[in-house]
């Protein structure tokens, strides 16, 4: 039989959840690194989301290396449930960074939108469109430094292979 993903990783903490997955911490059994899973279950067979799972998977594959975008390690599908094993991340949104801030200076503002632009431009320059930038798919790498953003949730990425590739809207209908 194949093996699965808790054959190599023990899921430690829980990070968070969204629409679509959960976010746990997870280490790795045998060199104990760790690395941040991402859980989709698709138990109830929505085509969406075994959609955006397979969308984020073959996103992340061709963005390998990229800068300030969150780094694919591995993927598994076990059974009704996809586990994206993806770079540690600290677990804070750029979002949750701004709200404990009392001011936010335009330094650090630039800092952030410096490396938000360099990861849409590699994005760019492979063909593939983000479509669900906003502050909370900003990931910080490290908790306390803002300019370690990484882009993050590719589940609504398409690969642009013409010009009538992004005729569909798409995006988060209600931002806070």
């Amino acid at each position: 039989t194949p093996e699965g993903f808790k054959d190599f990783f023990a899921i430690e903490e829980r990070l968070g959840q969204g629409d679509f997955a959960k976010l746990y911490i997870c280490r790795h059994k045998t060199s104990g690194l760790y690395y941040t899973v991402k859980e989709v279950d698709t138990t109830n067979g929505n085509p969406i989301e075994i959609r955006r799972s397979r969308a984020e998977i073959t996103a992340l594959r061709h963005l390998r290396g990229a800068p300030n975008i969150i780094q694919l390690i591995d993927h598994f599908i076990d059974g009704n449930i996809t586990y994206l094993v993806l770079e540690k991340m600290s677990g804070v949104t750029l979002w949750e960074r701004i709200l404990e801030k009392e001011v936010y200076t335009e330094r650090e503002a630039r800092q952030v939108c410096k490396s938000l632009f360099s990861a849409v431009d590699y994005c760019h320059k492979r063909h593939i469109a983000h479509r669900n930038i906003q502050l909370e798919n900003l990931l910080l790498s490290e908790e306390n430094n803002d300019a370690s953003i990484r882009l993050a949730d590719f589940g609504l990425s398409k690969k642009v292979e013409r010009e009538e590739s992004l005729r569909t809207i798409v995006g988060t209908c209600v931002y806070r």
